[in-house]
């Protein structure tokens, strides 16, 4: 199997996916609430969210990296939105919880981690809409501003053109979802760069 071959996270899979269904499933919004409940419905992405990586080389790029990366996501936004006031919570912890979901099936991880004939042609942006729409479909009477809204949180989290946003945030919600996932995959990156050699205080060249 990949794991015994492939670099894996330090924490427990289904236990962390517990732990962000627990968080999500506090979502007071009953039609965001519904749109978790038909992505944790889906027993096959489920099941790849619990193996998938979060990258191929930049943050989180070993089994089970992307259901990490997405439960620290989902705990930053907890505790900043205590800092602020007006902000849709209910809609940041759903934008953080799909903002990647597309990489399930971007990434091959079998062998190695690889990118798929869909992840090349398309990437995980793309993939999430379409999921997300798909799932959409399925709920009786979803609000169609909510769904824009969702959808914009995904096509803009990268937060700037050149790093693949067809679109920047334009809510306050994007921008808060832009900023904490680039402050968690740059923190995580920095802290798992080994040291250039044992008792070096420098790590590696990291190129990001």
């Amino acid at each position: 199997v990949a794991e015994d071959f492939l670099p894996k996270s330090a924490f427990e899979p289904d236990a962390m996916l517990e732990e962000l269904q627990s968080i999500l499933r506090a979502i007071k919004n009953p039609n965001l609430l519904a749109l978790a409940e038909a992505f944790f419905a889906d027993a096959e992405l489920m099941n790849l969210l619990k193996q998938a990586p979060g990258a191929k080389t930049i943050h989180h790029p070993y089994l089970s990296g992307l259901l990490e990366h997405t439960l620290s996501l989902l705990k930053l936004i907890l505790k900043v939105v205590e800092n602020y006031r007006g902000i849709d919570v209910d809609l940041l912890l759903i934008g953080g919880f799909l903002h990647d979901i597309g990489k399930v099936y971007e990434f091959s991880f079998e062998r190695a981690v690889d990118y798929t004939d869909a992840g090349q042609l398309l990437g995980h942006l793309v993939m999430e809409v379409e999921l997300v729409d798909h799932k959409i479909a399925t709920i009786p009477d979803f609000p169609t501003e909510l769904a824009l809204l969702v959808k914009h949180l995904l096509v803009s989290h990268h937060g700037a053109y050149e790093f693949g946003s067809p679109k920047l945030p334009q809510t306050v919600e994007a921008v808060m979802l832009h900023s904490l996932d680039d402050l968690d995959g740059k923190i995580q990156a920095i802290q798992n760069l080994p040291a250039k050699e044992p008792g070096s205080k420098w790590t590696v060249f990291h190129r990001a």
